[in-house]
């Protein structure tokens, strides 16, 4: 059953964790008191053996064979003194869960716990303390879960380990949910600003030919060029236009071709459009020349 071994000359031992697994052997193998006191002496070695066959000694030749209580109780007095053991109760009295998961705060209880038996006597004082130590975010559940009378330690952990797992799970999809919040955010940031949201996108846009989408400030910049120019245009046609007497207030617009003048059409025909006379054109048309002093165009 591999049984511990105590030598009492190394700074991680422990005394109580010694009786308590040695105690857990003997009575699987239902052994008498006096046989548990003997076999647990076996496990005895270097500074720990010892102190045994000094205590052995000190009890007398014709003492009767050591009980296991007996053993249990000299074994911890001197291995384990009056102040470690109220160090140890006042540990576990200010045991805290903290930054520990359900399962780290429940083994560090555990292995407390034995060092103070008043404060668990039963096993509703022992759910009681284990809830009173937990983080703020699982106390309120336990704590109520705690009021059933058929509420065990194993119980309780497995109830707060179930709340723990759903809080972390909320955790996680929340912060996923900020993670996805962001890029969405900074992704419209960088298309309502052209890309000016971080350096390596001004940089880019900076060199490429095409760039992004203008915003709408350079589409209003754009849109008024474009109307100015168009505006130039058609004041230049018109003044253009106006000079040979096709645009001439007050003439109804043709439908032939869209222009206001007297008279017949003449769009399609070899006649001339300022006078309507066949053989010559309107740069040659004798009539402009008059009107215009010899400087038609």
């Amino acid at each position: 059953m591999k049984p511990p071994i105590f030598t009492g000359s190394k700074q991680d031992e422990d005394p109580q964790n010694f009786i308590d697994e040695v105690q857990k052997i003997f009575r699987v193998m239902h052994t008498t008191d006096t046989e548990a006191a003997e076999l647990d002496a076996y496990q005895l070695k270097d500074v720990a053996n010892t102190c045994y066959e000094t205590w052995e000694e000190s009890r007398g030749e014709d003492a009767d064979p050591a009980t296991w209580k007996e053993f249990a109780d000299a074994f911890l007095e001197h291995f384990l003194p009056i102040e470690v053991l109220e160090a140890k109760a006042l540990e576990f009295e200010r045991l805290r869960q903290n930054d520990m998961n359900v399962n780290e705060y429940y083994l560090k209880f555990v292995s407390l716990a034995k060092y103070a038996p008043e404060m668990v006597r039963d096993m509703r004082a022992r759910v009681r303390r284990f809830v009173l130590g937990l983080s703020d975010d699982l106390f309120a559940d336990a704590n109520i879960a705690a009021q059933n009378n058929d509420m065990t330690i194993t119980k309780m952990v497995a109830f707060v380990q179930g709340n723990e797992d759903r809080l972390k799970e909320e955790e996680r999809l929340r912060r996923e949910n900020e993670r996805e919040f962001s890029k969405r955010a900074k992704s419209v940031g960088n298309f309502n600003h052209g890309g000016s949201q971080t350096g390596d996108n001004r940089q880019f846009f900076k060199k490429s030919k095409s760039g992004p989408a203008p915003s709408s400030a350079s589409a209003l910049v754009q849109r008024s060029k474009f109307n100015k120019k168009n505006q130039n245009f058609r004041t230049a046609d018109s003044q253009s236009q106006a000079s040979v007497g096709y645009r001439v207030p007050g003439y109804p617009i043709c439908n032939t071709c869209g222009k206001r003048h007297p008279g017949l059409c003449h769009l399609g025909t070899n006649g001339c459009f300022g006078c309507g006379q066949q053989g010559h054109l309107l740069r040659d048309c004798p009539s402009a020349e008059q009107n215009n002093g010899g400087n038609a165009a």
